[in-house]
């Protein structure tokens, strides 16, 4: 996301990195204080310059509850106060959540040591943040361990794991094969999955088995959410150059490959432009029976995101909108709502039910309004938003992409070319 970002530094009175405060009580005592100065960084996090063998040191730990108070980090003046987990993965917090992350779990280096503000809305209003004090307390010890033990996912399982089906170890399939959304759109037009040229976000050879999936299903074009135009062609190139590129260099060399490089913001201005160009590439000539295969890395969140705003602009429901999202976590770590149900339910309610509510409130500002840690979202849509009732996704879907930019026909080639006969 394009937002200006900030170094947390630890300074004392002469200019010389310290602590201005440490306290090695009980935990509700911990605490560490320092200050903000302001520094480039191209993902927006708030970091700091603090090793995080120090932070450590102090009592802090994965997994901890920690309030975090910013003095004078309100636009008028006043303290900007929240409580924010400590954890080592952005997916530990969920979609839209701030963080303090130690990306890793580095035990050294404080480069990869940030709060990251996600969507939040005072954390990405950075403008008036610099020089101001900010202090760290315990605020519950391991308050949030549990949480992340349901969400930490084992390793993707391998080729062997899954008895060689390769389209789940690709995360590949044609959406209509879940649930009812067969009757509400038609077959064979949308696929999603994984990368079929991106081997270093991948693995070593899923691109080469998500390339044989394209090829085996005859897909004619290709859209990609993960890498810009030029990023993309770059890695076609090496492909090329190892003689590995395969299918989807042919769809490429026949102009039907697009790329659009989005992180998790599909609501702010500034991304309105791309967001809207990427829908636009999946409008199919039906003349020709275009196939069209969505992917960004993996196939789950960004790929997720999309494809959930074009089964409900169908009129596919909720709770196969759902599915079809979970079974990305099924295909690669076997986490089902059978197996590991409240595995499941905590990544369901942290993931797709907020992807579900930015479209439906689609204003960045009530978006990064709430309190995900406290809010409950499911409540939110099945009361509030009313999604259960028919056509109501479908309404939300449109006023989504029309708050981006696109005009009612041009959804209406969307919905033409996915919606199945009623």
């Amino acid at each position: 996301m394009n937002k200006k970002t900030l170094t947390l530094s630890l300074v004392t009175m002469m200019g010389l990195f310290s602590f201005t405060s440490c306290k090695y009580k009980t935990d509700s005592n911990v605490e560490i204080t320092t200050y903000i100065r302001e520094e480039s960084d191209q993902f927006g996090d708030l970091m700091f310059k603090l090793p995080v063998k120090e932070f450590d040191k102090a009592g802090f730990s994965y997994g901890d509850w920690i309030s975090v108070t910013i003095y004078g980090g309100k636009e008028d003046g006043s303290d900007l106060k929240m409580d924010l987990p400590y954890v080592y993965n952005y997916n530990e917090a969920g979609t839209f959540a701030p963080c303090i992350c130690n990306y890793g779990g580095d035990k050294e280096d404080y480069k990869q040591f940030h709060i990251a503000p996600e969507l939040n809305n005072d954390l990405m209003k950075t403008e008036h943040l610099e020089g101001k004090k900010i202090k760290f307390n315990m605020k519950k010890k391991a308050g949030f361990k549990h949480h992340i033990d349901l969400v930490t996912c084992p390793s993707k399982r391998t080729l062997e794991d899954l008895n060689y089906h390769i389209p789940t170890y690709v995360n590949f399939r044609n959406v209509c094969e879940i649930g009812d959304i067969i009757y509400k759109m038609r077959s064979n037009r949308l696929y999603r999955g994984s990368s079929s040229f991106n081997k270093k976000d991948n693995g070593p050879d899923r691109y080469l088995y998500a390339d044989g999936e394209l090829r085996y299903n005859r897909i004619t074009k290709i859209v990609n959410l993960s890498k810009s135009q030029d990023e993309a062609e770059d890695l076609l190139n090496e492909r090329r150059a190892a003689g590995e590129c395969g299918y989807t260099c042919s769809i490429a060399e026949n102009n039907k490959f697009f790329s659009f490089k989005l992180g998790s913001d599909f609501f702010s201005e500034s991304t309105h432009e791309i967001c809207a160009d990427a829908f636009r590439c999946l409008i199919l000539d039906n003349s020709i029976r275009e196939r069209v295969y969505l992917h960004c890395n993996e196939g789950k969140d960004r790929t997720g995101f999309f494809v959930m705003v074009i089964e409900a602009l169908c009129g596919v429901s909720f709770n196969d909108i759902v599915c079809d999202f979970m079974q990305t976590f099924d295909n690669y770590y076997g986490m089902s709502y059978k197996d590991t149900p409240e595995s499941y339910a905590a990544m369901r309610d942290q993931t797709i039910y907020r992807h579900i509510l930015g479209m439906c409130e689609r204003d960045i500002n009530v978006i990064g309004s709430h309190d995900y840690y406290t809010y409950d979202v499911k409540k939110a849509l099945l009361e509030k938003y009313k999604i259960e009732e028919k056509g109501k996704l479908a309404e939300y879907a449109t006023e989504y992409l029309l708050s981006l930019g696109l005009d009612q026909n041009e959804i209406s080639a969307l919905v033409l070319s996915y919606k199945g006969a009623e």
